[in-house]
C-alpha cells in the first residue's frame, strides 16, 4: 500500500509507466491510498482503485515488512525505536534477555505499544496498546529472544517507543 502524495493532485494513472499525454487512463485524488502490484524505474504498478501506473515520488509508502535484531550499547539499559508503517504491515524487532528481568515499554505521544512475545511464543503485554495504555512493565518470564511487534492492518501509523531492560 502506498498514499498518494501529490500537491497538484489528483494523480494521473498511465497505461505504462512513462509520462505522455496520449496513456492517461484515469486519476487518484491525493492522500488516496492505492494497492501496489508491481514497481519499474520509478513507477508503480497499482491493482486498486485504478489499474495502471503511477509517479513513485508523488507516493508515501515505507518498507512494510522489517525484521531486525536489537541489541543495547555497552552500559545501557535502554534503547529507542521510532519508526513508520505506511499502509498495511508488520515490523519486528527481536531481542535476547533473561529471565527475571523488569521490562518497560513507554509510549512517545500517540505512539501504539509493541506486542510482546515471549520465547515460548505466548504474548506478556497483555495487549496493553489495544487498551490505550502508554506504558506496561512487567518481569520475564524466561530467558530468551523476545519479539517486539507493531502491526498495521490498512492505514499504518508511525510510532516511537522507549523500552528498558534491568
Amino acid at each position: 500500500m502506498a498514499r498518494v502524495d501529490d500537491p497538484n493532485g489528483p494523480l494521473n494513472v498511465r497505461s505504462q509507466p512513462e509520462v505522455s499525454d496520449n496513456n492517461v487512463v484515469g486519476q487518484v485524488e491525493d492522500r488516496a491510498w492505492v494497492t501496489i502490484a508491481g514497481e519499474d524505474s520509478g513507477w508503480w504498478r497499482i491493482s486498486d482503485p485504478e489499474q495502471g501506473w503511477i509517479a513513485k515520488s508523488l507516493t508515501d509508502s515505507s518498507c512494510n515488512e522489517l525484521v531486525a535484531q536489537l541489541g543495547f550499547p555497552a552500559g545501557a539499559t535502554a534503547i529507542r525505536l521510532s519508526d513508520r508503517i505506511v499502509g498495511a504491515g508488520f515490523h519486528e524487532y527481536r531481542l535476547e534477555a533473561r529471565a527475571q528481568q523488569t521490562m518497560t515499554l513507554t509510549a512517545m505521544g500517540d505512539s501504539p505499544l509493541p506486542f510482546v512475545r515471549a520465547p515460548n511464543g505466548r504474548e506478556i503485554t497483555d495487549a496493553a496498546s489495544m487498551q490505550g495504555r502508554s506504558t506496561w512493565r512487567g518481569e520475564l518470564p524466561s530467558s530468551g529472544e523476545y519479539i517486539l511487534e507493531y502491526n498495521s492492518n490498512f492505514q499504518g501509523f508511525e510510532y516511537e517507543t522507549e523500552i528498558e531492560i534491568r
